[in-house]
């Protein structure tokens, strides 16, 4: 279904740089995030407020990198369980956790979503993965994993754009990482094929789109 060694990779060799991007205060970075990440903070404010009331909800972070939704999500009353396949990105993620005293309300794995959702019995109130999807060969087969496990099913989705696609396109293939783009109807039919019919999508500036589907 993906490249999972050359996608492990490239995110476990730059974790520190990823997690970095949450907590960059110099003037620059305040300025650089403000015009070119500011997607990037818009869908974790869209995320949250789908949510809604947390108090005992469960809650499935696909690709939860550092942790930072997940720890956002354990302190307002949600359980949750983040999964991620880099154990840097993972380390930092459960380091996270116990400074905050939550251990007991959030809980990492380490493994790939396809094979853990092959063998996973739970069942959560919401699943969703931020900038996870971009690196995902069959995209349609991974929103219907997530729909088996979850009633809620919540995706950032990279667009195709003249000049940022190829450019983004040529800089991953470098890094021997796979990147893919996808159109909304492309979007909505594999939400609906999926079983989600009721399906709400949010533009993300000129890079993407945040989607919630629910049955």
């Amino acid at each position: 279904m993906q490249q999972t060694g050359d996608v492990r990779t490239y995110f476990t060799e730059r974790a520190q740089l990823f997690d970095a991007l949450y907590e960059d205060n110099t003037l620059f970075g305040k300025m650089f995030n403000q015009v070119f990440r500011r997607p990037m903070f818009t869908r974790y404010v869209y995320t949250l407020d789908a949510i809604g009331n947390l108090e005992g909800k469960k809650i499935l972070d696909v690709g939860c990198g550092s942790g930072r939704y997940s720890i956002e999500l354990a302190m307002k009353g949600a359980s949750v369980v983040g999964i991620d396949f880099s154990e840097e990105m993972l380390t930092m993620a459960r380091q996270r956790a116990r400074d905050a005293g939550l251990e007991d309300k959030v809980s990492f794995v380490s493994d790939d979503f396809v094979k853990w959702a092959e063998k996973n019995n739970d069942h959560f109130d919401v699943a969703f993965a931020m900038g996870v999807i971009d690196y995902i060969d069959d995209a349609p087969s991974f929103i219907a994993m997530m729909t088996d496990i979850a009633e809620n099913v919540i995706v950032s989705f990279p667009k195709p754009s003249l000049l940022r696609m190829p450019l983004r396109k040529i800089r991953y293939w470098l890094r021997k990482c796979p990147v893919h783009f996808f159109w909304r109807n492309e979007i909505i039919t594999m939400y609906k094929d999926a079983g989600l019919n009721k399906v709400d999508i949010k533009p993300l500036g000129f890079c993407g789109y945040w989607v919630h589907g629910r049955r």
